[in-house]
């Protein structure tokens, strides 16, 4: 990269920035190089472990509304209390599972959602966080690429 070019991407904190036919975009590769480091957990975790976990809880919580209707009708039933209401409660077990199966559905695809929207706030956090290195380099004078001072993290 020549020297003028490298001094106009860190004016512009990182980029974008074209010169020619070449683009220059220091913080989205930085945050890709960030991204390719997680990406294979981030999937796994997002796309497959947290759907699953989230089925399963909604399968728990069916289940269970399935055992306390259990319940109720077997009280009823030594009780001789209204079998007629008990018999309503049991047309709605159904209802039940498909109001369940699409809340779960419904809440994957808005963590699928907003997981997208999570990877797009990495290049303004990659730019953010370079800021003070962007200043410093922006102040250096010359024709060579200065040497970048390490951070204490």
């Amino acid at each position: 990269m020549a020297a003028n070019t490298y001094k106009a991407v860190i004016r512009r904190s990182g980029g974008p920035f074209k010169s020619g036919k070449i683009s220059w975009d220091f913080n989205s590769d930085l945050s890709s190089q960030f991204l390719s480091i997680i990406a294979t957990g981030w999937e796994k975790y997002f796309q497959q472990s947290l759907p699953m976990a989230l089925n399963s809880y909604g399968t728990s919580i069916y289940k269970t509304i399935q055992k306390f209707h259990e319940l109720v009708d077997e009280r009823a039933r030594t009780c001789s209390i209204g079998l007629a209401r008990v018999s309503y409660l049991s047309q709605n077990l159904g209802l039940w599972e498909g109001k369940l199966q699409q809340m779960v559905k419904e809440l994957c695809e808005n963590i699928a959602e907003h997981q997208k929207e999570a990877t797009r706030h990495l290049t303004p956090i990659a730019k953010a966080s370079m800021q003070e290195t962007y200043q410093y380099g922006a102040g250096e004078k010359g024709n060579a690429i200065p040497a970048i001072p390490q951070h204490s993290y």
